[in-house]
């Protein structure tokens, strides 16, 4: 306690102010500065003491509860973005099995290959780039485009793994 009040009596010297730190509840835990109007009538007056406790807590009531709010949306929003997509283990390729066998075993190593190295490094925009690409090699490359497409607007890394996986199968 020697140290924050050291540290606060130095601010305060140096730019000229009066502060205090005060718990919750309205206690002064450190005071810095203060007039004497202030520690020798405002707080030694029960009434006038009350609404000093009353201002110094209200703000930071305030700001308890604004955070709490704010922790509760943030833990909604992390739980709803849990709930949008698959994860990993419970991922499913969504190719059916023809239409992977369709595509030609060296080409669907190298998508492979493109695919898990994109994945690796987080980048959306060359999974795009690999989908574009491939749409436009053979109409059996189609069907796989899209999904990497939807998996790039979906940011599902995982699923890429996976796909990419069940390429390398072929």
């Amino acid at each position: 306690m020697e140290k924050s009040r050291s540290l606060l009596e130095s601010f305060c010297e140096t730019v000229g102010i009066a502060s205090a730190i005060i718990d919750l509840e309205g206690n002064v835990l450190i005071g810095v500065r203060w007039q004497k109007i202030c520690t020798d009538f405002h707080r030694v007056n029960e009434s006038t003491c009350k609404r000093c406790i009353e201002s110094d807590t209200k703000l930071a009531n305030e700001l308890k509860l604004k955070l709490s709010q704010l922790e509760n949306a943030f833990n909604q929003a992390l739980e709803s973005v849990r709930t949008l997509g698959v994860s990993a283990e419970e991922y499913v390729c969504k190719l059916p099995d023809e239409e992977i066998a369709a595509i030609p075993a060296e080409l669907a190593h190298d998508i492979a290959k493109r695919i898990r190295d994109a994945a690796e490094m987080g980048d959306f925009t060359t999974l795009s780039a690999i989908a574009e690409e491939i749409e436009d090699q053979s109409d059996s490359c189609i069907p796989l485009s899209k999904q990497i497409v939807q998996m790039a607007e979906d940011f599902d890394l995982d699923g890429a793994q996976k796909l990419a996986d069940a390429l390398d199968a072929c």
